[in-house]
C-alpha cells in the first residue's frame, strides 16, 4: 500500500508539474491592439496583429499587422524587444502612413541568452507627437498598455 501511495504522489508531483510547465509556455499573447489618441481622446491611429514567440524566445514576429489610420491624420510606429531593461532586438520603425494599410510582418530577433521577454509596440501621432504603446510579455496572456 505505501509503495502505491508514493508512486501515486510521484505521479501526481509530476503532474503538476507538467500542468505548470505548459501553463507558462503557452502564457504568451497571440495579438496586440496599440492605440493612439489626440489629447481630446479622438482616435488617430489603431495598429492590429498577431505577435508569435520562437520556442528560444530569441525571435518575435509580428504578423497580419493592419494599421488604420483616421481621414487627414498620419502615424508612425516603433517595435522593439527587451529584456529586463535592455533593448535586446530592434528597434524596427514604421515609417510615416497617412492612410490605413496592411503592414509588413515585422521579426524582432537577438542573441542574447535567454531572449526576448518583452515586445513594445509603439504608435505615434506624427504631427502632435502623442503617443500609444503596449508591453507584450512572454509570460502573460494578453498585451498590456
Amino acid at each position: 500500500m505505501r509503495i502505491l501511495k508514493r508512486a501515486g504522489l510521484a505521479l501526481g508531483a509530476m503532474a503538476l508539474l507538467a500542468v505548470t510547465t505548459a501553463g507558462t509556455a503557452s502564457a504568451a499573447p497571440s495579438s496586440f491592439d496599440v492605440v493612439v489618441k489626440h489629447s481630446s481622446g479622438v482616435i488617430v491611429g489603431r495598429l492590429t496583429g498577431n505577435i508569435a514567440w520562437s520556442s528560444s524566445g530569441r525571435t518575435v514576429m509580428l504578423t497580419n499587422q493592419y494599421l488604420s489610420v483616421k481621414s487627414g491624420e498620419c502615424v508612425e510606429g516603433a517595435f522593439a524587444g527587451w529584456q529586463g531593461n535592455t533593448v535586446v532586438a530592434g528597434p524596427a520603425t514604421l515609417a510615416k502612413q497617412c492612410a490605413s494599410t496592411p503592414v509588413n510582418d515585422v521579426s524582432l530577433g537577438t542573441t542574447v541568452e535567454g531572449g526576448i521577454h518583452q515586445a513594445n509596440i509603439q504608435l505615434i501621432d506624427y504631427v502632435h507627437r502623442n503617443k500609444g504603446s503596449v508591453a507584450c510579455r512572454r509570460t502573460a496572456s494578453v498585451c498590456t498598455p
